[in-house]
């Protein structure tokens, strides 16, 4: 069986959700989990390996690596360089055949089934997406992200120089790389979930399948949908929920449970025909909208005038946006 490392620097505090994706990845005894973090509770357990250090001292492990000055003032900024961290932490991963990447707003499932050898031995690249990627660990395939560029001028370059996110591990950088340089990569976007952050009832962003729900069930997820009078299944290697705020609190390691658009629910017995009825949409797009608005203005008064001024560039009407949405929030509150 060929070995897998997943990397993931973290730094800060950890989400609601972590309990859950750490009982998933516990749940893959045979892939291994190396934290890089600060987080003093975060310990090495079973297949999770801790790297205790700062923020400040990752962002100099990297510097270390290249001869011009990096820009990662932040830890958000680290997605531009998930794909350099087969070159970068090389002393850390020399003893597995993969290494990859992944975010821990995810729920797996049994990574194996849809990982197989078979799938390993024939490609140097496992999916596209920053959420959950893996490389062949030789020299080779980690390197790939210092040739380019990637989309239009996007090499890695000024991808390490920008303040702003440029999607580098993604496809502004190492998957129009990968595809230039013909390098075998295995596509499947139908074996994962990835949540559509702008609807709230659970639609997929590559999937023909909109509200859906979801069961983590004896170490297996499945997305479950209804189809007329019949409630079908379909097994998943993850689900993402991007930018989603999921009430975990009920989660119990051990417990099967339900992953409801707003709640977790734990439970074996079947699903409710509620749990499948489309309710509070408005309301969701326009607590989006707000929270999206912020963001970009919590950046500007950190300085981040850049990223900023891109924004308000493509949306020309900036300054009403908060405010018609604080306005539309409150008058859909009074009518319901």
């Amino acid at each position: 069986m060929k070995s897998i490392v997943l990397i993931i620097p973290y730094f800060g505090q950890l989400p609601a959700s972590f309990p859950a994706w750490k009982a998933s990845a516990l749940n893959n005894p045979t892939v291994d989990f190396l934290f890089f973090t600060d987080i003093d509770g975060l310990q090495d357990e079973a297949n999770i390996r801790t790297v205790h250090l700062s923020f400040e001292n990752f962002r100099e492990k990297i510097q270390s690596k290249f001869d011009f000055p990096i820009s990662l003032e932040e830890p958000y900024k680290l997605c531009d360089y998930k794909p350099s961290y087969g070159y970068v932490l090389a002393e850390y991963i020399r003893d597995y055949d993969f290494w990859g990447h992944c975010d821990i707003d995810l729920i797996f499932g049994d990574i194996r089934k849809f990982v197989t050898d078979d799938v390993l031995n024939r490609n140097q690249k496992i999916f596209e997406h920053g959420h959950f990627t893996l490389y062949r660990n030789d020299e080779v395939t980690n390197t790939v992200f210092l040739r380019g560029p990637g989309y239009g001028d996007c090499d890695y370059k000024k991808a390490f120089t920008s303040d702003d996110s440029m999607y580098f591990d993604e496809f502004f950088g190492t998957m129009p790389i990968f595809r230039k340089e013909n390098i075998p990569t295995y596509y499947n976007r139908n074996c994962f979930f990835e949540v559509e952050p702008r609807v709230k009832n659970f639609t997929s962003s590559y999937k023909n399948c909109s509200h859906a729900l979801f069961q983590y069930r004896e170490g297996r997820l499945y997305a479950l949908k209804r189809e007329g009078e019949a409630i079908c299944e379909e097994e998943l290697l993850y689900a993402h929920f991007l930018k989603r705020k999921i009430d975990f609190s009920a989660f119990r390691p051990g417990e099967n449970y339900y992953i409801l658009p707003n709640r977790l629910v734990p439970g074996d017995d079947p699903p409710r025909e509620e749990w499948f009825v489309p309710h509070g949409e408005t309301l969701y797009r326009l607590q989006q909208k707000i929270r999206h608005v912020k963001e970009y203005w919590k950046r500007f008064r950190k300085g981040k005038t850049r990223s900023f001024l891109r924004y308000r560039r493509e949306r020309k009407a900036f300054r009403y946006d908060l405010r018609d949405a604080k306005s539309q929030l409150e008058e859909y509150r009074k009518r319901e």
